[in-house]
C-alpha cells in the first residue's frame, strides 16, 4: 500500500508522507474538532479508548482547554462562543 501511495504522491508532485502520517492527522483532527474520543478510537480500530487517549493525550489536552474556555464564556459572558 505504501508503495502505491508513494507513487501517487510522486506522480502528482506532492510531498512524500507515510500512510501512517495520514492516520495520525485524521485522529488528531477528530479530537481537535470535538469528536468523542470513543468515536476516534473505534475508527482507528483500537481495542480500548485508553489506547487512543494514551497515544493522543497531547491533542486531547488542547480539547480540554477549549472546553473549559467555552464553559467560562458561557458562565461569565453574555455572548456564548
Amino acid at each position: 500500500m505504501q508503495n502505491r501511495f508513494t507513487s501517487f504522491l510522486k506522480a502528482h508532485e506532492l510531498k512524500e508522507i507515510r500512510c501512517h502520517d495520514l492516520r495520525h492527522t485524521h485522529v488528531s483532527l477528530l479530537l481537535k474538532y470535538g469528536v468523542a474520543a470513543k468515536v476516534a478510537s473505534t475508527r482507528l480500530g483500537h481495542s480500548s479508548i485508553g489506547i487512543t487517549l494514551d497515544l493522543y493525550s497531547h491533542i486531547y489536552s488542547e480539547v480540554e482547554v477549549e472546553a473549559a474556555n467555552k464553559i467560562e464564556s458561557g458562565i461569565f459572558k453574555s455572548d456564548v462562543v
